[in-house]
């Protein structure tokens, strides 16, 4: 997982948050925690929901 805010691949691990892993950019210094597959999928079923356009 790179930096969302300068695209570097160094990073070290800076604790855990809310169960998921936090790391630290190496380049900016900019922290940030790794996004779970399972997050692209609640939201997914959530736009479906409520909007039932998009989907079809």
């Amino acid at each position: 997982m790179d930096c969302p805010k300068c695209g570097s691949s160094h990073k070290s691990k800076d604790g855990i948050v809310s169960g998921r892993q936090r790391y630290l950019c190496r380049q900016c210094g900019y922290h940030y925690t790794a996004v779970q597959k399972s997050d692209y999928w609640k939201s997914y079923i959530d736009l479906a929901k409520f909007n039932p356009l998009f989907f079809d």
